[in-house]
């Protein structure tokens, strides 16, 4: 049995995505980039993390798993249709970067929610201080 290449099956999902989309299909799923969403904070690790949650809770997403993955933290949430990944990786001087992807299913991406959780993050940051 051949093997398809990843590159493959990636570009097969993207052509039924516009073609979905180009016939109107309002269901077609949103495909962003893929590329993370990401923020420097001038806080530490523990304030931000707390306000992630906060934020996950806020948009109606149920905490899943939180684990530790060498220096950084991974926050991960579910809403009805998408998964949520949050990376919390401690930097020099008491900074945190954060770093949010948020799918649904295997090739489509939200952006705007990633965008969404971030700007959420810092207005908790932001009342908070």
């Amino acid at each position: 049995m051949r093997r398809r290449r990843p590159a493959t099956v990636c570009s097969l999902a993207w052509l039924i995505v516009i073609a979905l989309a180009l016939a109107g299909c309002e269901s077609a799923p949103f495909v962003g980039t893929g590329q993370a969403a990401t923020r420097t904070f001038d806080v530490p690790l523990s304030r931000v993390k707390r306000a992630s949650v906060s934020a996950l809770g806020g948009m109606r997403a149920t905490l899943h798993e939180m684990r530790k993955t060498g220096t950084s933290e991974v926050i991960v949430g579910r809403t009805a249709s998408r998964s949520i990944e949050i990376e919390l990786e401690p930097l020099a001087r008491g900074g945190t970067r954060m770093r949010v992807l948020a799918r649904e299913g295997a090739f489509a991406y939200d952006d705007a929610m990633a965008a969404e959780i971030i700007r959420r993050v810092e207005k908790l940051l932001a009342d908070s201080s």
